[in-house]
């Protein structure tokens, strides 16, 4: 048994810890990606299944990204609430960083790295507007990295 955290196998990991941010979800006999869906489902007799019933013999990375209209949409959905939510945060405080932001957050992205377009969408609104400063990140997945301090547009009625 390894005592690191994580036991790597090429570009995917292993987790251990139930806080980590998963691609793919154990779920009893079954493994859920992020959205819910089954990608496969051990069978009785001891063979993988996807969740249309083929049979599985892994899993992999597509080339590419297809979205369909539901995920565009749900992708659309997330970005506005949270616009709204870096908004809400911009008029209770001077200042925030993504941080103040995923911890508001309910939902989480089809990426993580959409939360960087959310700030800059923020900031063609005129919500916020970024400074040079960073701070360490509070959230353990980013291991304290440097994330931007952003200056509110709206604290204190500064519009």
């Amino acid at each position: 048994m390894p005592s690191h955290p994580a036991v790597k196998r090429g570009q995917l990991v292993a987790a251990s810890d139930p806080d980590a941010v998963l691609r793919v979800r154990f779920d009893g006999p079954r493994l859920i990606d992020t959205s819910g869906h089954v990608l496969a489902e051990l069978a009785g007799d001891g063979h993988w299944y996807t969740g249309d019933g083929q049979l599985a013999h892994g899993l992999t990375e597509t080339h590419s990204r297809l979205r369909d209209a539901d995920t565009i949409e749900q992708d659309a959905a997330w970005m506005r609430e949270t616009v709204a939510i870096i908004a809400e945060i911009a008029e209770q405080q001077p200042y925030l960083t993504s941080d103040d932001v995923w911890e508001r957050v309910q939902a989480q992205p089809g990426e993580s790295r959409m939360m960087g377009n959310a700030l800059v969408r923020a900031e063609h609104a005129r919500i916020i507007s970024p400074t040079p400063e960073h701070r360490p990140s509070r959230r353990k997945e980013n291991h304290r990295r440097p994330v931007r301090m952003w200056r509110s547009l709206r604290h204190g009625n500064q519009q």
